[in-house]
């Protein structure tokens, strides 16, 4: 019997491994490409930080979600406007503006507030609803009784018991605004204003929260929403859908000029938005401001 030119193919082993680990090697530098350009994927610029570069999914329309005010949008209310979702549900949406301050000190409108040891800077401006109406929003690592959980470790307050047991220590806060009012959508109306390109979707950044620059806030979101926009096809695949939910319902109406925002709830609260009890108490200095 003429013997085997390839005994028990010991050849064979070493070949397929330097085969597999070839392919391995291909894999993980096609990985490695970006599918636009087929080249070595970028490094972030050091201009945009890490958690910045990282939102290119569509945000959903949802509650510590930011509402930034498009570009030329006129309506007094909200131009040049950044608001934080504090409610969205069938009944409508309830935010509050982030970068709009009244020309009073959060303590001396609620001069409790400053045993807290924290500076909560200028009373802010929340929105045109029910102006004399004092909510609070504090970073704290966890909640109260009375405090609505709105994104991540940060809180609402509209309650005096909420503010007393704050006060009393029961929770350490790490930073606090305080707010005079709200702005509030009917079911459907947000969604038609965000078809109709009036406001950007972000993710809500707590830093821009309780921001000490309030005027810088808007020029910065606006700049970032406007590059991702550009950079995206469709502008509001997580709105359609709700959308659709509301016409559904019978609640989309076609899309009304823009001097009739937030008419429907101008100097009466949002039917669904938490009217407390026991409302946070002002100083008679800041009454003469609010009314």
């Amino acid at each position: 019997m003429t013997p085997s030119l390839f005994p028990a193919r010991t050849w064979f082993r070493p070949v397929l491994l330097v085969l597999l680990l070839a392919a391995c090697s291909l894999a993980r530098s096609e990985t490695a490409r970006t599918p636009e350009t087929g080249g070595a994927a970028p490094e972030r610029s050091a201009a945009v930080p890490a958690a910045e570069g990282a939102r290119i999914a569509h945000p959903r329309l949802d509650k510590g979600i930011f509402l930034i005010a498009r570009q030329g949008l006129d309506d007094p209310n909200f131009s040049r406007s950044v608001i934080l979702i504090t409610q969205y549900d069938d009944a409508g949406t309830v935010g509050l503006v982030i970068n709009r301050t009244l020309p009073v000190l959060a303590v001396e409108a609620v001069p409790p507030i400053a045993r807290l040891g924290l500076d909560p800077g200028e009373l802010r401006a929340g929105g045109p609803v029910a102006i004399d109406s004092l909510q609070l929003l504090i970073r704290a690592a966890a909640g109260m009784d009375d405090s609505l959980r709105i994104l991540d470790d940060i809180y609402l307050i509209s309650e005096a018991a909420a503010l007393e047991k704050l006060l009393q220590g029961g929770v350490t806060g790490h930073a606090l605004r305080l707010y005079a009012g709200y702005a509030g959508w009917g079911p459907g109306q947000l969604e038609s204003e965000l078809l109709r390109g009036d406001w950007h979707l972000w993710p809500a950044d707590p830093a821009e929260i309780f921001s000490a620059s309030p005027d810088t806030i808007w020029p910065k979101l606006i700049q970032l929403a406007a590059a991702q926009w550009a950079r995206l096809a469709a502008p509001f695949p997580a709105v359609t859908h709700l959308t659709r939910r509301s016409i559904m319902a019978g609640h989309l109406t076609r899309a009304q000029p823009s001097a009739g925002r937030d008419r429907a709830f101008a100097g009466r609260p949002h039917p669904r938005c938490h009217q407390p009890a026991n409302p946070i108490p002002h100083s008679s200095h800041a009454e003469q401001i609010l009314h």
